[in-house]
C-alpha cells in the first residue's frame, strides 16, 4: 500500500509540474516569454527586458516589436532591425535618414554617440511640431546589424515617457 501511495504521489508531482510547463522552452506558456515578467529572447538574437517599467508588448511582426504604456497610449517604443554593410560607419547611416526626417516634418533637436552594451551607438532627439510629438531614436549596430529603437510621446509627457523608454534600452543584448 505504501507502495503505491508513493508512486501516486510522485505521478502527481511529476505530472503537475508537466502540465504547468511549456512544450519549448521560451514558448506559449513559458516564463521566458510572459509579458508581465519582461523578458525578451527571441529567435532573432536579441534580448531585452521591460521589468520595473509599466511597458507591454502589443505588436511583434516581420522584424518589429512595438511596446506601448496602458496609461498613455499616445506612447509607444519600437524595435526594428536594418541591415548595412559591416565597414559602414553608424554615423553616415544615421545621416542618410537625418535629410529624410525633415521630410515627415521632424526636426533633429541634437544628435550624440555612445557606447550601448560594448556597441557603437547612436542617440537622435526630434520634434514633430504639427503633430506635438517628440521622439527619441537608438541606433545599436552590430557588424552588419543595426537595432533602430523609436521611443515616441506627445511632447508634454515626453520627459515622464523617456526614462523607462532608456531603462529598457539599456536592457538591449545582441545574442550573436
Amino acid at each position: 500500500m505504501r507502495f503505491i501511495l508513493s508512486v501516486a504521489c510522485f505521478v502527481f508531482l511529476v505530472g503537475s509540474q508537466v502540465l504547468l510547463a511549456s512544450p519549448y522552452p521560451g514558448m506559449g506558456s513559458s516564463a521566458l516569454v510572459d509579458p508581465q515578467i519582461g523578458a525578451f529572447l527571441t529567435a532573432r538574437g536579441y534580448s531585452m527586458n521591460t521589468s520595473g517599467t509599466a511597458w507591454i508588448p502589443i505588436a511583434d511582426v516581420d522584424d518589429s516589436l512595438r511596446l506601448q504604456l496602458p496609461s498613455q497610449p499616445a506612447a509607444t517604443l519600437a524595435l526594428h532591425f536594418d541591415e548595412v554593410p559591416p565597414n559602414v560607419k553608424l554615423e553616415l547611416y544615421a545621416k542618410k535618414w537625418a535629410r529624410e526626417y525633415s521630410l515627415f516634418g521632424f526636426e533633429i533637436l541634437g544628435s550624440q554617440t555612445v557606447q550601448l552594451s560594448g556597441h557603437e551607438s547612436m542617440v537622435i532627439d526630434l520634434v514633430q511640431k504639427s503633430k506635438s510629438q517628440q521622439l527619441r531614436q537608438v541606433l545599436i549596430k552590430k557588424e552588419k546589424k543595426v537595432a533602430i529603437f523609436t521611443c515616441r510621446d506627445q511632447q508634454a509627457p515626453f520627459l515622464k515617457t523617456l526614462p523607462t523608454c532608456n531603462q529598457v534600452i539599456r536592457t538591449f543584448r545582441f545574442l550573436e
